[in-house]
C-alpha cells in the first residue's frame, strides 16, 4: 500500500507524516519515484499512457504525494498521489 511505502521510504509511521499539498515531489529518476509508480495508482497511470501513446505522446517525469485528513476511515490521513505528465513532442504555437 502507498501507507506502507511512504513508511519505507520516509522512515516514519504514515500516522507521523504530515504533508500538507502541495506535499513533495519525488523525480521519477529517483528509487522512491520509480516505487510510487509502481503502485496500483501509477500502474493505471502507466497503463493509460501505454495504451495510448499515439494520442497522448505524454511522459512522467514526477510524482507529487500529498496528504488530506480522513473522514470516514480509522486512518488519520489519506496519501494522494499526483502524476505530472508532459508531452514528449513540441506541439504547434
Amino acid at each position: 500500500s502507498v501507507r506502507r511505502l511512504m513508511e519505507y521510504m520516509e522512515g516514519e509511521k504514515p500516522d507521523k507524516l504530515n504533508l500538507p499539498y502541495p506535499g513533495k515531489v519525488y523525480d521519477m529518476q529517483s528509487d522512491n519515484g520509480v516505487a510510487l509508480l509502481g503502485t496500483p495508482h501509477g500502474v493505471g497511470v502507466t497503463w493509460l499512457i501505454a495504451d495510448h501513446s499515439n494520442a497522448l505522446e505524454r511522459k512522467i517525469p514526477a510524482v507529487r504525494v500529498f496528504t488530506t485528513s480522513a473522514t470516514r476511515s480509522r486512518d488519520s490521513k489519506i496519501y494522494n498521489l499526483l502524476f505530472e505528465l508532459r508531452n514528449t513532442v513540441e506541439g504547434p504555437d
